[in-house]
């Protein structure tokens, strides 16, 4: 199953993003009165979660509890990102990807792709060495060991020696 990094914007509608390692959109949608079994299957027909990302500090509870079902690494900012911050963060990744549109539709589903997007990029340049690491593996090694780096914070030599 892919690996993915998953921004959430909760609230009375919800929006999801999902990227996958290499930083593609593979999910981009709103959900109005989501209850956390409609996020969390939306997220699994996606792929699997290594982080689940929020762009507001503190961590809202709903993102702890969906990170906690998937067992996956939480981000949130220091601060609350502004409106102005999570404009500029989707419009230039929407421009890269889709210079004649934008991605989204609303602010909700802004909202969770800026999240994805700020997680994905700080973790960009281990994502890529990781990446680069288990290329030509078998997909179930690859998964544990991008888990292992990810999830449990081991270097990864160390999970390439654990899943040899």
């Amino acid at each position: 199953m892919k690996r993915i990094i998953v921004g959430i914007d909760p609230g009375t509608t919800a929006g999801i993003a999902a990227l996958d390692i290499q930083g593609n959109l593979v999910l981009l949608k709103s959900i109005k009165n989501a209850t956390h079994g409609e996020i969390s299957k939306a997220i699994i027909d996606a792929g699997k979660p290594v982080i689940i990302a929020s762009d507001v500090s503190p961590l809202p509870k709903m993102l702890e509890k969906v990170a906690a079902s998937f067992a996956a690494k939480v981000m949130f900012p220091e601060e609350r990102l502004t409106r102005v911050d999570k404009l500029n963060i989707a419009e230039k990744y929407s421009k890269e990807v889709s210079p004649e549109k934008k991605l989204w539709s609303n602010r909700h589903e802004r909202d969770a792709l800026a999240a994805a997007l700020r997680a994905w990029r700080s973790k960009r340049h281990l994502l890529m060495k990781l990446e680069a690491d288990v290329s030509g593996m078998g997909s179930e090694r690859a998964n544990k060991i991008i888990e292992c780096v990810l999830l449990k914070g081991r270097p990864i030599e160390e999970c390439r020696r654990r899943y040899a």
